[in-house]
């Protein structure tokens, strides 16, 4: 069994050596790497930086986190890490202080989904987005379904469905 760590749950502090050979310490054995809004112009130099300290604690990058409002500059620098797999997030809390940028609006969401499904296609990669709290289960199965490029994935965050309802329901729904 593999366990893979959100590194979202640190906030979005510089991971360094340490913090990765305690993870690889606690059985963690692929992490999501967040790429903060403020490392949209050196998000690359600040990835880059992190590859080696995570090769040597026997880490693999699995993917790519971001707020929606850098999913572009993410996606691009997904290879500069090797991982075929980002993140968007369209929603915000406690743990994701900064705005998502994304709308609030299922039409205007839907719009911006799309060119990001389409862009991830043509980069080859794996697209998953954490949709907004205030979404219902059926209103994010009916955006998947009007994309036209490969949908993307779901980022289920049990801890924000449990908040706003019933979490098995949500995957209930979500899983069709």
């Amino acid at each position: 069994m593999r366990f893979e760590l959100s590194t979202t749950i640190g906030g979005h502090a510089r991971l360094t050596g340490t913090d990765l050979e305690r993870i690889a310490k606690a059985g963690f054995s692929t992490i999501d790497v967040s790429l903060p809004a403020g490392a949209a112009t050196g998000g690359e130099r600040w990835l880059a930086d992190i590859q080696q300290p995570a090769v040597n604690a026997g880490i693999e990058i699995g993917g790519l986190s971001a707020p929606w409002s850098i999913g572009p500059i993410a996606l691009a620098h997904a290879s500069v890490i090797g991982t075929s797999r980002v993140t968007l997030i369209a929603d915000s809390c406690r743990a994701h202080l900064a705005a998502s940028g994304a709308p609030t609006d299922a039409d205007k969401l839907a719009r911006g989904l799309e060119t990001l499904a389409r862009e991830a296609l043509e980069r080859n990669l794996t697209l998953a987005v954490e949709f907004p709290r205030a979404f219902r289960p059926e209103t994010i199965v009916d955006l998947l379904e009007g994309t036209d490029a490969v949908a993307p994935g779901v980022c289920l965050d049990v801890g924000h469905a449990n908040l706003t309802g019933d979490a098995a329901e949500m995957i209930e729904t979500l899983a069709g």
